[in-house]
Order: C-alpha cells, then structure tokens, then sequence
C-alpha cells in the first residue's frame, strides 16, 4: 500500500469514530468510488484488477487475483486500491459532473423506473384516478405474500384481499337471491325484499359483484345503479308516488356486507314531509361529540362527492336531486335498518319498531308471487330489455 495513505486500521477500530486519524472511512468510500462503472466514467478504469496480482509459490502470476490481506490485516478491498487515492477522485468527480447522463441522481432514478412494481404505472394511473390508493394497497399486499386460490392469484382488491374469494362470495350471494330477481343488467340486479314490502313497489338494488358502498363502487356499478332508480321514479310516477332511496354502508374493511340500495314509494303528500322525519331522526341518533358533521347535504352533489370512500354512511335519496347523508361514527350500535324505521314510523305501519332481523321472511310461494307482480309492473320500464336485445 502506498506511504501516503497511511497503514491499515487495527482490528476492531472501525467505524467513523474508531482508531487511526479518523480517515480511515473516507478512504474507504473513495476506494469504492474509484471502481466499476462510475470509475469508467472519470477516465479511471483500474484494468479489472490484473495489476494486483501475487505471484504463486511456482513463480507464476495468477491472472485477476489480488491479495487483499497482509500480514492477517485487510489492506485493499479492491484491485485498484493502489492507484487512486481521495484527492484523485474528488478532483475526477468535480471534473466530469454529470458524466452519466446526470450524476447520481440520474442513476437513482433509473433504478426506480426499472423497479418491477413501478413498470406499467404512470403518475396519472396512480395520483390522478380513484383508483390508486387501491393500487397502492395492491402492491403492499403483494410484499405480504401471496396465496393461491384455484391457481390464479389476482390482486388489486382493497386491503389486499383476494379478488377470486371475493368472487366466489359474490357468486353464493346471488344464486341465494335468485328466485327473487325481478330484472338484472350487466353488474346490478333490482330484486324484491325478503320480508314484507313496505308498500307495493318497495324493491332492492344490488351489484353482481362484492361491492361495499357507492362511494366504492365502479363507475359502471354507478351507472346502472341510477339507470334503475329513474326507471324506478317513472313507475312510481305513474302511481301518483315517490321515490325514496335508503343505503346503509357499514364494515366496509370487512367485505361481510353488500352494497344494497332499497327504493321505496311514497304517496306525494308524505313524500314531502319526508325530509323533516329524517332530519330529525338524524338528529337523534347523532353524538354530541362527534368528529364529523351529523347531517350532510347530497343536493345536487351524490353520495359519491359528499363522504368520502371507505367512511360508514347512511344515506337517503328523495328523487335524484335531493339527499342527507350521516357519518355513522359507532358502527355497532347504529341500525341497519335506520332508514325503513324511519320510513315505518311516518307511515305508522303495524311492523314500526321490529327490528329487521326479528322479522320473518316470507315463504318461497309468497315471494314468488311478489316477483311475478312486480315483473309485470316494471316490464314497461325495464331499461335491461335493451341489453337483451342487442
């Protein structure tokens, strides 16, 4: 080792603060530094390490070996030690800045845009669209660990679950409810309650898929979710009624429950009324102490613009223009069934204050007949024959 760069530390005394004159830690960067690819780009190429060789004990030189150790001491880490020492390079360094195309920075960088988890996905794809948290989750679950299911391990569902289970709910959940589908379009189905209506015409909107909420569902999902609810509010219309639309979204982490929006018809006068029942019940099952504002006004702007995604909701629709959404801040004691309560007790139906699952269902004849009734009510507004159809 040259004079100049001083002995080799003693064993033990590494570190930025151990033994010699405290150099020893930049002299190491600076070897290496002075190596590979960024070496070839300062015009310092050691050669590969030939230079270094020791002669064997048969006096021949064993090409590309370098002696590292002496004397049971590490004195080089790489081949080229010896010829640059720290002044070399940072003079090098100051000369050729930018060198490759940008420096260090400009390498980094190319680093990052060759990750696997960063190829395919732009900046719009991730920060500009709904969808990139949902991206984001995908990938961390991946770095979890992955499990099969059925062979094909499909990713991108929120907290990383597995889209092919998930769909595999969603298939038991619609061939339970079948019987009691009215119509069904591509990804929402409208079928009718599993207990006695509230009125005639009280129908239900599902998606095909495991969807939580609106505010989580795909613009498709949404589509012909209102696609339903105006033909809906014409039927309705040609009643002399009104429509009212109820949505409750809770365990949305979970996947347990559905998104299920319920359509129930109201006669004109009570339909105006409607808005202060519900205002004050709002106001009721509100706490004090609340993080979020009790009542949400949804005029003129959705459900889908008002609360954001992955928030418990309840949330009631008086026509499309018009809606009150609630933070529902204590989950376990909400009610399900909020909105038909409300509704009940405005009506002062015989079944106010039952809750929902203490009720019976109908039997299968009683829901058949409910289906083939409202089939032939919503025949003249069903917007799905056009699916058919083409």
């Amino acid at each position: 080792r040259d004079a100049s760069r001083g002995a080799p530390p003693p064993r033990g005394g590494g570190g930025y603060g151990g033994g010699g004159d405290g150099c020893d830690g930049v002299d190491r960067i600076a070897k290496v530094l002075g190596t590979g690819s960024l070496a070839q780009a300062w015009g310092m190429d050691g050669g590969g390490g030939d230079g270094g060789g020791e002669d064997e004990g048969d006096g021949r030189k064993q090409k590309g070996r370098t002696q590292l150790y002496e004397g049971g001491e590490r004195t080089r880490f790489f081949a080229d030690d010896d010829k640059h020492g720290l002044a070399d390079l940072y003079a090098a360094a100051k000369r050729t800045s930018g060198a490759m195309g940008g420096g260090t920075d400009a390498a980094i960088a190319e680093v990052i845009a060759g990750s696997k988890k960063f190829k395919g996905l732009s900046a719009e794809d991730e920060y500009d669209h709904d969808d990139g948290a949902g991206m984001l989750e995908s990938r961390r679950g991946q770095k979890g660990g992955q499990k099969s299911h059925g062979g094909n391990t499909v990713w991108g569902a929120p907290g990383g679950k597995n889209i092919s289970i998930m769909a595999e709910k969603a298939e038991q959940r619609v061939a339970r409810i079948r019987p009691l589908i009215v119509a069904q379009g591509n990804f929402v189905y409208l079928r009718v309650p599993e207990t006695e209506p509230i009125a005639r015409g009280h129908c239900v909107f599902e998606p095909l898929a495991l969807e939580p909420a609106s505010t989580m569902a795909s613009d498709e999902v949404c589509d012909e979710l209102r696609n339903f609810k105006k033909c809906i509010i014409q039927l309705y219309a040609q009643r002399g009624q009104a429509a009212v639309f109820l949505e409750v979204a809770v365990r949305l982490g979970t996947h347990k429950r559905c998104l299920a929006i319920e359509a129930v018809p109201l006669p004109t006068a009570d339909f105006e009324a409607a808005p202060a029942y519900f205002r004050k019940a709002i106001s009721e099952v509100s706490d004090d102490n609340a993080q979020h504002k009790a009542l949400i006004d949804t005029s003129g702007k959705g459900i889908r613009r008002s609360i954001p995604p992955g928030f418990a909701y309840f949330h009631v629709e008086f026509g499309l223009e018009r809606g009150f959404a609630h933070h529902i801040e204590d989950e376990a004691t909400f009610p399900l069934d909020f909105g038909r309560q409300v509704l009940e007790g405005m009506l002062e139906s015989d079944d106010a204050g039952i809750p929902l699952h203490a009720r019976r269902k109908l039997s299968a004849e009683a829901q058949a007949q409910n289906v083939l009734a409202f089939r032939c009510d919503f025949e003249p507004f069903d917007w799905t024959k056009l699916l058919r159809e083409e």
